[in-house]
């Protein structure tokens, strides 16, 4: 017999199984016995509390893992001048030697204006501020 066949048979034996205990027709005693029986019986919290504490626990250890998932999504955020002025130099390709020349010709613009340039980054990232402080430089010189 196949696999299937056998699988069929099985579950209709057990069906009819079921059906003739379903059939049986429990005597007068029995159906008060047991009524007396459940009635006595005092329902304890005592058996329910293990899993309601560990319904609790899941529930509590999703959430971390929620939390932590969502934490670590998030990028660190580059909030120092340094390292931003690294990054874009390394991406733009400038030399350490340049940024050194950027950082003084930054200085010098922002003494002679009043002033002080914030960072090199302005005169890299805005042309027209380089070419004017190049121009106050030489005509200066």
């Amino acid at each position: 017999m196949t696999r299937g066949l056998k699988f069929i048979l099985a579950a209709c034996l057990i069906w009819c199984i079921n059906t003739q205990m379903a059939l049986a027709k429990p005597t007068s005693e029995e159906v008060f016995r047991s009524f007396k029986e459940n009635m006595s019986s005092d329902p304890s919290t005592g058996s329910m509390l293990p899993f309601l504490l560990a319904g609790a626990a899941l529930i509590i250890l999703l959430v971390v893992i929620a939390s932590r998932q969502k934490h670590s999504a998030t990028p660190k955020a580059v909030n120092h001048p340094g390292k931003l002025l690294k990054e874009i130099a390394k991406s733009a390709g400038i030399k350490p030697s340049e940024i050194k020349k950027l950082k003084n010709l930054a200085q010098q613009a922002g003494e002679r204006q009043g002033a002080a340039l914030q960072s090199p980054l302005t005169l890299v990232l805005c042309p027209s501020v380089l070419a004017a402080t190049m121009r106050q430089t030489k005509a200066k010189r």
